[in-house]
């Protein structure tokens, strides 16, 4: 049968092999997850991995309502040389 655009197995056979399909990808995600397990941090660790971007950031930052015309922030940061800009909702 199909379902909504999706095969759908008639048999019982049919449905084990589909459920057997499924397995390999939640295999991959148990093996995705255990890898991030190991790399995560200690405590302590993030803060020597931390990149000051205070010289790079400007100290009175512009800012635009998210609503705003594309054709304004790019006045912005023609105009006023803008290195980034702030969207807020």
């Amino acid at each position: 049968r199909n379902m909504a655009g999706f095969p759908w197995p008639t048999t019982t056979s049919g449905l084990v092999e589909m459920l057997g399909q499924l397995d390999a990808p939640m295999t991959k995600l148990r093996d995705v997850n255990a890898a991030l397990d190991a790399a995560r941090l200690q405590p302590g660790e993030l803060e020597r991995l931390r990149i000051d971007l205070r010289p790079f950031l400007q100290p009175h930052p512009m800012l635009v309502a998210a609503d705003a015309p594309l054709s304004r922030a790019y006045r912005l940061f023609r105009t006023m040389g803008l290195r980034h800009l702030y969207v807020t909702e």
